[in-house]
């Protein structure tokens, strides 16, 4: 071998053993300075729910350290004490221990509403000796919530309520209990409004009863033993309702205009239900009256101007006469809509047997043309017939029209001559049998003495 090609080789060969060499160094240093690390202690990392440092903040991060334990939010929840004294009404001796009591919360309830809202809480409670029936566990939030409390409790068959208040702390609700009794003289009607509005060719009547009784007990209508009161509590509506409808407090039936109405009437308790029908309407003028059959504490009538009516969406012109009311106009009168006008009569007091009335003034129906025209068809044929009568009584009585009636009866009485001839002599020539000769011979003789009758009437007349 050549001397270059031997250093050659001998250089390359340097090179390789010292790359060898230094890989190994190299990994040595690795190992070593990993075998470090794993002999140091670690720092804690931040849990992924702590809090992130706020840099307008003087609070600590939290983030360096262990992150503290969580703790429970406080129970902000507070409730009310509310206290409910059952009494009764009428007799302090009777005893009103266990009795469970219901206490409900529940929205107001609205003006137009015929029952009353679903509860959206309710809580149960006992009585003790005194009448008390005691919660502790009202929810204050009731209060922000707007609703109102009122408690309820079953005694002898029938359920009594308060009238619904707004919770507070330490409230205390009086309930009073009644036995059951059978006297209909105290039934009242507290309170009847009539709300109308224009429907097609309809006006639509929605009326809200509220019923009470006077007296010491509760009267239980279905118990009645007055035949008046069979079917129910009788409330005439006007004759010509149609489309009764009924809903609301109790039970109802409809036999023609007569709503028969069942349920419990307690004292200081009010009943409402909605009754809804219409009557037809053919004018701008409408008229309405009802008869009452109980004492009536105050009667309103209600039109709204605004209506569903699309043709006429507003009743510029719409005017109320009510004889014993009071009539005003405006916005929001009487607890209703305050973006609604209104027409209102209130204030009118009704005796049994007694009716209101009122009238409607500029509603939006055209009177009809029907009537007139079937009025003036009615004068043109009496006026036809008139004309006619007349000139046949002139033609009648008249000495020309004398003139030709005789002719023409005589004329008749000639032909029937004739015809009395010849079935005489045909008879005699044995043509006819004795049967056909005398029938026929009868009824020529009868229309002969008719004409001799009329003739002899005519000749009196023209005489005269």
């Amino acid at each position: 071998m050549r001397t270059p090609q031997r250093f050659r080789f001998f250089v390359i060969l340097l090179f390789l053993s010292f790359g060898f060499v230094s890989t190994g160094f190299a990994q040595y240093g690795e190992k070593e300075k990993a075998e470090q690390q794993q002999a140091q202690p670690q720092k804690a990392l931040p849990p992924t729910d702590a809090p992130t440092q706020n840099i307008a903040s003087d609070e600590p991060s939290g983030i360096v350290g262990v992150a503290p334990e969580p703790t429970a939010a406080p129970d902000l929840q507070k409730n009310l004490r509310v206290q409910i004294q059952v009494q009764h009404g009428s007799d302090s001796t009777s005893s009103l221990s266990n009795l469970p009591v219901l206490l409900q919360a529940a929205r107001p309830r609205g003006p137009f509403e015929p029952t009353a809202p679903a509860p959206e809480m309710e809580l149960t409670a006992i009585t003790n000796s005194e009448g008390v029936a005691v919660f502790d566990n009202v929810p204050e939030s009731l209060i922000t919530r707007g609703l109102r409390i009122h408690a309820i409790v079953h005694y002898e068959g029938i359920s009594f309520a308060s009238t619904p208040i707004t919770p507070s702390a330490s409230a205390k609700i009086n309930l009073k209990v009644y036995e059951k009794g059978h006297d209909p003289s105290g039934i009242t009607v507290t309170n009847l409004r009539t709300i109308v509005e224009p429907w097609e060719d309809y006006m639509i009547f929605t009326q809200f009863w509220t019923l009470s009784v006077n007296g010491p007990n509760a009267i239980d209508v279905s118990l009645l033993s007055d035949p008046k009161f069979e079917r129910g509590l009788p409330l005439k509506l006007p004759t010509k309702a149609q489309g009764i409808h009924v809903s609301g407090a109790g039970e109802a039936s409809v036999v023609n205009s007569i709503v028969f109405w069942q349920g419990v009437l307690v004292p200081q308790q009010a009943v409402t239900f909605q009754v809804r029908f219409s009557m037809s309407v053919h004018s701008s003028e409408f008229v309405y009256e009802q008869t009452m059959d109980y004492p009536t504490d105050n009667i309103e009538v209600i039109a709204p101007l605004q209506t569903q009516y699309a043709k006429v969406p507003r009743l510029d012109n719409l005017e109320i006469v009510a004889p014993g009311f009071e009539v005003s106009a405006g916005a929001g009168l009487g607890g209703l809509r305050s973006d609604m006008e209104f027409l209102t009569a209130v204030g009118k007091k009704a005796q049994p047997g007694e009716s209101f009335k009122f009238a409607l003034r500029g509603l939006p129906f055209d009177p009809p043309i029907g009537p007139w025209i079937a009025l003036i068809l009615g004068v043109l044929a009496g006026a036809f017939v008139f004309i006619y009568a007349r000139r046949e009584y002139v033609l009648m009585h008249g000495p020309t029209a004398t003139r030709d009636a005789l002719e023409a009866l005589a004329e008749q009485r000639d032909i029937l001559f004739d015809e009395l001839t010849t079935l005489e002599a045909a008879y005699r020539a044995g043509d006819l049998d004795d049967s056909h000769y005398e029938t026929r011979s009868w009824l020529l003789r009868e229309r002969l003495a008719l004409i001799l009758k009329k003739t002899q009437d005519l000749e009196d007349v023209a005489a005269a």
